[in-house]
């Protein structure tokens, strides 16, 4: 089985020291802006420098990465606030999505407890229907005597 690879690759101990075939060269800049100008030497090799305590091989790496790192995070994290028409959109379709949602809630609901629903309406509004059918007649009969 495979070793795992160090945990911290940035570490000086976390990489041997004989990992490559050729010794680490000295990376100096002698620009000081940042970048070496030197696309023949890996990163790997910059890597190693780095670990070895190299600033300009860090240096060297921050600028050739720097660009598409940035790019990379620029797309995924987008800060653009959505413009009103996607607003209107969005509340649009969140506000069918709720009515839909309570639509559905309250047909689930009466199918689980419709049944108990329908026996306690039926037991309070049957006499309450001929309590009020009692009433109409009472008050057409008395309509029509003229009282």
């Amino acid at each position: 089985m495979q070793d795992a690879l160090p945990a911290l690759v940035l570490n000086s101990e976390a990489l041997p020291r004989n990992a490559m075939s050729e010794p680490t060269p000295s990376y100096s800049n002698p620009a000081g802006h940042g970048t070496l100008g030197n696309a023949d030497v890996s990163d790997e090799q910059l890597m190693l420098a780095f670990s070895k305590g190299s600033a300009d091989s860090f240096s060297e790496l921050f600028a050739r990465y720097k660009q598409p790192i940035f790019g990379f995070f620029r797309r995924r994290v987008s800060s653009r606030a959505p413009s009103i028409g996607m607003q209107l959109r969005n509340a649009t379709i969140n506000g069918f999505r709720n009515a839909s949602e309570s639509v559905l809630g309250f047909v689930l609901f009466f199918a689980e407890s419709g049944p108990t629903f329908l026996l306690w309406l039926a037991i309070l509004l049957l006499p309450a229907r001929l309590l009020w059918r009692r009433y109409q007649r009472a008050f057409a009969l008395r309509s029509s005597l003229g009282v």
